[in-house]
């Protein structure tokens, strides 16, 4: 009986694998947009900093090692007065709110495009999804600073047989699921090249922040790095962003859930890739990763 039942379970993952793969394919088939190859890796090794709480810590105490390395910045790192410091040559925007007209009315995001055209004056690439093609305030963006190269990918999310996920993300044919930027970052910085990749800032802590209100509205605490301090911290209602309705306690934690299987996947295609990844964040919760202190 035990051996025609895992039979049965056999043949029912390799339907559903199988399924998968095609859905992939044709997702590629669809979806796939050409773009200009990735820019080879100039190093070995490279350093995707997350903007969680403890990356304070680590700019603080750990500067020199970070200003070894090519550096990978995300969302409002230029906030930060290392932004200058360090000038990274990498920096990513992920979520389509960046490259959307409701996104560009908001002033944090201006905020960001505002400081990077008036501060970078060093190489840069800026990793963006194809789709900020279409986007006439991002085209407008990069005319305003002649440092900065617009670097684009497919974010095509592929399931399926090892084999093939494998192949189609080796030849950039779409990606991880990536709930997060750093996700995201990551996946890009293996196909870049890089052999050894550290994580630092990625706390991963947001459920930390959340509580329910008397209206009985979710509300997430917004904290990073550089807003570490009570009076810079506002607490935000979470809303579906196309129809504004509140998103639930069970809703956001499958979110979340989703965000620490993107790091499983990632180990298991760096292993594949024969990279290494190294969580040196102070403060994380991310467990797919090698922890090391830097």
């Amino acid at each position: 009986m035990n051996l025609f039942i895992n039979l049965a379970l056999h043949i029912k993952s390799f339907a559903q694998l199988m399924i998968q793969t095609v859905v992939s394919c044709i997702k590629i088939i669809l979806l796939y947009k050409r773009c200009s190859p990735l820019p080879t890796s100039t190093h070995s090794t490279c350093i995707v900093l997350g903007n969680g709480p403890s990356l304070r810590n680590t700019l603080e105490e750990s500067l020199p090692f970070l200003s070894q390395h090519e550096l990978l910045c995300v969302n409002g790192f230029v906030f930060s007065d290392y932004f200058k410091k360090l000038q990274p040559t990498n920096y990513m925007l992920f979520d389509p709110i960046f490259f959307s007209e409701e996104g560009i009315k908001r002033d944090n995001i201006k905020g960001i495009y505002d400081s990077l055209a008036s501060i970078v004056d060093w190489p840069m690439n800026l990793l963006v999804p194809v789709q900020a093609k279409k986007s006439a305030f991002f085209n407008t963006f990069l005319l305003k600073n002649k440092h900065i190269k617009a670097v684009y990918f497919n974010y095509i999310v592929l399931e399926g047989f090892n084999w093939f996920k494998h192949w189609a993300f080796k030849n950039n044919l779409g990606m991880i699921q990536s709930q997060s930027v750093v996700v995201a970052g990551l996946f890009l910085s293996i196909n870049r090249g890089y052999k050894t990749i550290y994580l630092v800032g990625a706390d991963t802590s947001w459920h930390e922040e959340l509580r329910i209100n008397n209206e009985n509205l979710l509300i997430l605490k917004d904290t990073n790095f550089y807003n570490t301090s009570v009076a810079s911290q506002k607490d935000i209602p979470l809303l579906h962003p196309e129809n504004k309705n509140k998103i639930s306690m069970y809703t956001q934690f499958m979110s979340t859930a989703k965000v620490f299987k993107g790091y499983e996947n990632i180990y298991h295609y760096a292993r594949y890739r024969s990279i290494v990844i190294y969580n040196a964040s102070v403060k994380s919760y991310i467990d797919a990763f090698d922890r090391i202190k830097i």
